[in-house]
Order: structure tokens, then C-alpha cells, then sequence
């Protein structure tokens, strides 16, 4: 990525449900800016959180919210790469269960 900006959005799976959550988590960022906003649809104007989110640090979104991840070139002049790791968790409200699918980076 050349002086551009990527934006990709996050959904939770179909069989997702209450107290389930998203973990997102930069591992690197060379010559990129990651910044993340969580709400329950792009347009939400109320319960929206925006942040920069460095590489190392995770956050959290729980369903029914969306994960929209806005990264940025640094330079226009020198490519940038970027990793981000995330995964899912099934939590049962009910029985405090937690089973965490990892989902393959593409």
C-alpha cells in the first residue's frame, strides 16, 4: 500500500448472539496508521468508540456492534504493511462458557 488508505469492516459469524465478542489486534504496522471505530452500523451517530489503535494493543467489540478498521500509509513515498490478528468468541450468557475460534488471517 502506497500512500492509500484500506477500509475493511468486521462482522461477528451468523450464529453469533448476546455477550459474544470480537477481538482485534494490530500485530504490525510498518509504515501504517490503524484506527478502529465500533458501533452497530456505519451510519450509528450515538454508542460509537473511535481510537488509534497501535500495534500490540487489542480491543474488543461485543455483538450486535460492527468493527470498521480504517488504516492509513504513513508516507507516499515508501510502501506500508500491515498484520491484523482477530478472533471470536461464543460466550453462553447462561452457563459462563467460553469457546474461541480463531480465524485465519487472509
Amino acid at each position: 500500500m502506497n500512500g492509500v488508505i484500506c477500509a475493511y469492516k468486521v462482522v461477528f459469524p451468523r450464529q453469533a448472539g448476546k455477550n459474544d465478542r470480537l477481538a482485534i489486534k494490530p500485530t504490525l504496522l510498518d509504515n501504517a496508521i490503524l484506527y478502529i471505530t465500533v458501533a452497530e452500523d456505519y451510519e450509528a451517530k450515538e454508542n460509537v468508540y473511535e481510537q488509534r489503535l497501535p500495534a500490540g494493543t487489542a480491543i474488543a467489540a461485543t455483538y450486535p456492534n460492527e468493527v470498521f478498521i480504517t488504516i492509513v500509509a504513513v508516507s507516499l513515498t515508501r510502501p506500508a504493511s500491515f498484520e491484523v490478528s482477530y478472533f471470536y468468541e461464543d460466550r453462553d450468557g447462561s452457563t459462563g462458557e467460553v469457546t474461541v475460534e480463531a480465524v485465519p488471517i487472509e
